[in-house]
């Protein structure tokens, strides 16, 4: 990960974390609208992990059961039913922690693909809930 603020040298990413209810996306969408800078969100970046990485689904569905997809089916893709997800996860700490060792690189390898398609732009907003928690691999590439 730490190539990235090599190959973006001249991007400073600033990251907005806090806790549920923080007010990250209210401040991270106005400071996008009014000064036009471009922004990534880890929540939707986690979220399109679960939707678009079929291996990954696969991956879950075999560590939790077919009780975490929905009755909807994208073509023969089974859609993960986040809330499911959640209520095994949040309930046993050996399942939740399983789930982040798991999702995380892939979330961080989705930044590092969704940071090199951005337009040009001196800065770049990363809203991202468990920065201080969760990512500290990703503190070095934080200019604030």
């Amino acid at each position: 990960m730490q190539n990235i603020k090599n190959e973006q040298s001249e991007r400073l990413l600033i990251a907005i974390s806090g806790g549920i209810g923080a007010g990250k996306s209210i401040i991270s969408k106005h400071i996008h609208k009014y000064f036009n800078i471009p922004k990534l969100d880890f929540d939707q970046l986690g979220h399109q992990v679960l939707t678009d990485d079929i291996f990954f689904k696969r991956q879950l569905i075999h560590e939790f059961g077919s009780t975490i997809t929905s009755e909807t089916v994208q073509g023969s893709k089974p859609i993960i039913d986040r809330k499911a997800l959640g209520s095994i996860v949040f309930n046993d700490s050996s399942k939740l922690l399983w789930l982040e060792q798991q999702m995380h690189p892939r979330i961080q390898a989705l930044f590092s693909e969704k940071l090199a398609l951005l337009p040009p732009s001196p800065y770049t907003l990363v809203e991202v809930s468990l920065f201080f928690d969760k990512y500290q691999t990703l503190h070095s590439l934080f200019d604030a």
